[in-house]
């Protein structure tokens, strides 16, 4: 009985000792920086408190012939978001904010504040046409740029949400 006890115990250390090598020599691939191109889609979004829907989300989808477009704004149920579609050629104006700002080093980016109980968050998600893409997400830390990024993305979809309701 003894020996079967130890026998467990060496069994989970082995296990342990196994995914702790896994863990440190598998490549940093979730982490590095990627070159801006030819979106695919687009989604940001973050929120500003804990009201209800007191999250924003931007979402941009693009085919051949144009992109289909989703403004949530803060404060607007989900029922009564934006849809509509837009020119492919808008889909320039977020690339270009991306290499503007340098977002592709945001890829990766995943950090917490454990700290703060009532923070905001945020989350990117870009697919490029090439099939490389940009994940980001943290609370209430954020990555280099993220406030003039966030900005000028909501001044972007502010000036879509006119086209798209004209």
């Amino acid at each position: 009985d003894m020996k079967n006890k130890y026998l467990i115990i060496i069994g989970i250390v082995v296990i342990v000792l196994i995914i702790v090598a896994v863990l440190l020599t598998r490549k940093d691939e979730d982490h590095k920086p990627v070159e801006v191109s030819k979106i695919k889609s687009f989604e940001f979004g973050y929120t500003v408190g804990y009201a209800m829907w007191s999250d924003v989300r931007y979402r941009m989808d693009c085919e051949l012939d144009g992109c289909n477009v989703i403004i949530k704004l803060n404060g607007v149920p989900e029922e009564e978001q934006v849809e509509g579609v837009v020119g492919k050629e808008q889909s320039a104006r977020i690339e270009e904010l991306l290499a503007k700002y340098s977002i592709g080093n945001w890829n990766g980016f995943n950090k917490s504040d454990k700290y703060v109980l009532d923070g905001d968050s945020f989350h990117l998600y870009v697919h490029f046409e090439n099939e490389d893409s940009i994940s980001a997400s943290g609370y209430m830390m954020y990555p280099k740029n993220y406030r003039e990024f966030k900005n000028e993305i909501d001044s972007f979809f502010d000036e879509l949400k006119k086209i798209i309701e004209k």
